[in-house]
C-alpha cells in the first residue's frame, strides 16, 4: 500500500490547523480585527476563497491545457474587477449585492469572450484563448483605472483598497454566497472528473472517446467565471494562488481530478494564510493588501514556469 498520499494529507491537515490556530490569536497592534469571533469569519473566508481559486485554477489549466491558466492571468478576474468597479463608480446600493452581480456579469463577459473567439473550424485555439484573455484583461485593468480616477474621493480610496485583496468581516448570508460559488467548480470537477482526466490527453484525443468538449468547456468556463467573481466582488483581486496551488499538488500527488479536490482547497488555504498572516505581521500597526503578497509569493514561480516551459524543460 502506497502510504505518500495519505501522509501528504496528514501534514496539509496539520500545516491547516497550525496556521489557523497561529492566525487566531496572532497580536498584531492596533488590530480592529483582534477579536476571535471576528478572525473565524475571515479564516471561514480565507478557506472558502482559497477552494475557489485553486479549484478554479486546476480547471482551466485543464481545459486550456496550459499550465499558466488561471483566472486573474486570463482576465476572469479583471472583467469582475471591472464590473464591480462600475457597481462603485454608479453608488448602487446595498453595494456588495451591486458589487457581485456586476462582478458577475464582468467575469462571465470575459470566459464567454474567450470561450467564442477562440473557437475554430478544426476546434478549440488554446493560443488564441490565452491571447484573448490576455487582451481583456488590459482592456479591464484600463477600464478600472478609468473608472477610479473619475471616482469621488471616498469611493477611490475604498476601491483601491479592496480591489488589492482585502479580506475583511463580513456578514453569515454572504459567507454563504461566497461558499455557494466555491460549490461552482468543485460541483463540476466532482462530476465531470473522468471527463476532464480523459481531455488532459487532448481535445481531439477526448472527443474520438465519446467526451463532449464543447459542453465541458462550456459549463467549465461558466463554473470558473461565476466563483471567481463572487469572490473578486467581496474580496478582491487576489493573485497567482489559482496558479500555484495545482502545480504543488500534481508534484505531491500526481492526482486525479476527483481525488485533488482536498489537497487542492487544503494548500491553497495554506498558501493563502500565509499570506494573510504575511499582511498582517510584515508591518506592525498596519494591515497590507493580502493581493499584493500572493503576487509577491506567486510572481517568481510564474516566472520559472514561463521559464522552464518555453526551454522545453
Amino acid at each position: 500500500m502506497n502510504l505518500k498520499k495519505p501522509l501528504i494529507t496528514i501534514v496539509l491537515i496539520i500545516l491547516a490547523a497550525a496556521g489557523t490556530l497561529f492566525y487566531l490569536f496572532l497580536r498584531t497592534s492596533p488590530d480592529i480585527q483582534a477579536d476571535p469571533l471576528i478572525r473565524a469569519n475571515l479564516l471561514a473566508q480565507y478557506l472558502v476563497i482559497a477552494a475557489v481559486l485553486s479549484l478554479s485554477g486546476m480547471t482551466l489549466q485543464t481545459l486550456l491545457l496550459n499550465p499558466l491558466a488561471e483566472p486573474y492571468i486570463l482576465g476572469v478576474s479583471g472583467g469582475a474587477g471591472f464590473g464591480s468597479v462600475i457597481a462603485v463608480f454608479f453608488s448602487v446600493t446595498p453595494i456588495l449585492v451591486f458589487r457581485s452581480l456586476f462582478g458577475i456579469a464582468g467575469g462571465l463577459a470575459a470566459g464567454l469572450l474567450i470561450l467564442m473567439l477562440s473557437r475554430r473550424k478544426q476546434g478549440f485555439s488554446i493560443g488564441v484563448a490565452i491571447l484573448v484573455g490576455v487582451g481583456f484583461n488590459s482592456f479591464a485593468s484600463a477600464g478600472i483605472v478609468l473608472s477610479q480616477t473619475l471616482m469621488r474621493p471616498n469611493d477611490f480610496r475604498s476601491s483601491v483598497s479592496w480591489l488589492l485583496g482585502n479580506i475583511d468581516f463580513i456578514t453569515i448570508p454572504e459567507l454563504a454566497v461566497l461558499g455557494a460559488a466555491a460549490l461552482l467548480p468543485l460541483v463540476f470537477l466532482l462530476v465531470n472528473g473522468k471527463e476532464m482526466d480523459i481531455y488532459l490527453s487532448g481535445e481531439e484525443m477526448a472527443s474520438a472517446v465519446g467526451v463532449d468538449t464543447t459542453r465541458l468547456k462550456t459549463f467549465g468556463f461558466i463554473a470558473v467565471s461565476i466563483s471567481s467573481a463572487v469572490c473578486v466582488s467581496i474580496a478582491g483581486m487576489i493573485g497567482f494562488i489559482g496558479l500555484i496551488v495545482p502545480h504543488i499538488v500534481r508534484m505531491l500527488y500526481r492526482p486525479t481530478h476527483r481525488s485533488s479536490l482536498v489537497p487542492l482547497v487544503l494548500t491553497g488555504y495554506i498558501i493563502l494564510l500565509f499570506a494573510g498572516i504575511l499582511s498582517r505581521g510584515l508591518v506592525p500597526g498596519t494591515i497590507l493588501p493580502i493581493g499584493a503578497m500572493t503576487s509577491l509569493l506567486g510572481t517568481p514561480f510564474f516566472i520559472y514556469l514561463l521559464v522552464t516551459r518555453f526551454r522545453g524543460v
